[in-house]
C-alpha cells in the first residue's frame, strides 16, 4: 500500500511540475522531452517493396461495381424507365439490383459550369453574387450615424 501511495505522489508531483513549467517555454519543452524521449523509439519506416502501378484504370479494376457516369446517354433513360417499372410493381429487390448494375448518372450534362437555376436559387446570397461575377464588396460606412441609432434605441426603451 505504501508503494502505491509513493507512485501516486510522484505522478501528482510530476503533473504539478509540468503545469508550473507551462509558463516557461524552455522548461516545458525540456519536461516534455524527458517524458517522451526515452520511452518512444525512433520511427522506422519500411521501404515500399512493390512498385506502384502506373495504370490509370488500376483503381477501376479493383472496384467490382460500376461507377456512375458523369452525364446521361440514351441507355441511361431506358435503365431509369426499367427501374421505375420495378418500383411501380413493388419489386424492391429487382429495383435495387437494377440500380446496382446500372447506377444513374450524376448529371444530365457533364459541364461543371452549368448549374441549374433552382440550385443557384437555394444558395446563399454571397454564393449567388459570386456565381454571377458580382464580387464588389465596397460598403459605404458612416460611423457618425451610430450616435443617432443609440438615441433612437433609448427613445424606444423609454416608451
Amino acid at each position: 500500500m505504501a508503494a502505491d501511495k509513493v507512485q501516486l505522489d510522484s505522478i501528482a508531483q510530476w503533473e504539478g511540475n509540468l503545469s508550473k513549467a507551462a509558463e516557461n517555454g524552455a522548461q516545458f519543452a525540456l519536461y516534455l522531452a524527458m517524458q517522451f524521449g526515452a520511452s518512444v523509439g525512433e520511427p522506422k519506416i519500411k521501404p515500399y517493396e512493390t512498385a506502384v502501378p502506373s495504370d490509370k484504370a488500376f483503381v477501376d479494376r479493383l472496384n467490382f461495381y460500376r461507377r456512375p457516369a458523369l452525364d446521361a446517354n440514351k441507355a441511361d433513360h431506358s435503365h431509369s424507365h426499367r427501374l421505375s417499372q420495378f418500383i411501380a410493381q413493388g419489386d424492391i429487390c429487382s429495383a435495387r439490383l437494377q440500380d446496382a448494375m446500372h447506377p444513374e448518372p450524376l448529371s444530365f450534362h457533364n459541364d461543371a459550369t452549368r448549374i441549374p437555376d433552382d440550385v443557384v436559387a437555394n444558395c446563399s446570397l454571397a454564393t449567388q453574387r459570386r456565381l454571377k461575377g458580382d464580387t464588389a464588396s465596397d460598403i459605404e460606412e458612416d460611423n457618425t450615424l451610430l450616435d443617432d441609432i443609440i438615441e433612437q434605441a433609448n427613445e424606444y426603451r423609454v416608451a
